[in-house]
């Protein structure tokens, strides 16, 4: 599982945290990365009791801030990225792990509602809720037809929307605009 942002309350990685006793259950070799600065030191500490309390200490890895290139061999080699966000304005990282082809599970939340199509192009599932998102994890790493068909789907997704050259075209037609 990989989780990539800062370590702060808006990023919610506490709920991802919570998940995991229950997914260890079913898939008890199952590690979660953290490639995430510190952003907020209280809640990275209660991020750690956390951990201790469950004894996930064997199970949770935090690089901390990675380079890009990092970030894509991290995108790559896992099974599924998970977004449990509070508030987003734009989840960039759900378009990077479409364009590694890792499946996405996120948040319900406004913003990535906007952009993303629950079990076609990635699972989402209420804020907070770390048995839903526990009953998502374990369903993509169980059905690997799924993971495949959101893999697929986000990888169009991000190519038809979010390509360098769409969001050339998007920009160049707001000038346009401004300037008319």
């Amino acid at each position: 599982l990989l989780n990539v942002g800062r370590i702060c309350k808006q990023k919610e990685q506490l709920t991802l945290i919570r998940s995991l006793p229950i997914v260890l259950k079913k898939f008890p070799n199952a590690v979660c990365i953290f490639a995430s600065p510190i952003y907020e030191e209280e809640y990275y500490n209660c991020m750690l009791k956390e951990i201790q309390k469950y004894n996930l200490q064997d199970h949770i890895i935090f690089l901390g801030g990675v380079e890009l290139r990092e970030v894509i061999d991290l995108y790559k080699s896992c099974d599924v990225f998970v977004l449990p966000s509070i508030y987003e304005t734009w989840p960039l990282a759900i378009c990077e792990a479409w364009a590694a082809k890792i499946p996405v599970i996120a948040s319900s939340i406004d913003n990535i509602k906007a952009m993303v199509k629950d079990n076609y192009n990635a699972m989402l599932f209420p804020v907070f809720d770390h048995n839903l998102l526990a009953e998502k994890i374990e369903t993509i790493l169980a059905d690997k037809e799924l993971a495949n068909k959101l893999i697929e789907n986000g990888r169009r997704e991000v190519e038809k929307k979010y390509s360098w050259r769409k969001i050339a075209e998007m920009i160049e037609k707001h000038y346009f605009r401004v300037l008319s």
